[in-house]
């Protein structure tokens, strides 16, 4: 995947809340509830305001 961002910064984002994949392997794992609340923490430093659906 290639992703174009201006102004720059926005991949340190990536950096502090991705990781790496296995050698080899063909997906990503599933993120855990840990992963996602991590991504929700750091997001709005970055700018990046993400919306979660409600579920009523």
């Amino acid at each position: 995947m290639l992703i174009s961002v201006a102004p720059a910064g926005l991949e340190q984002m990536f950096i502090e809340v991705g990781q790496p994949v296995e050698p080899g392997a063909t997906a990503a794992p599933v993120p855990t509830k840990a992963d996602i609340e991590k991504l929700l923490r750091v997001a709005p430093c970055y700018g990046i305001e993400i919306k979660v659906p409600h579920h009523d």
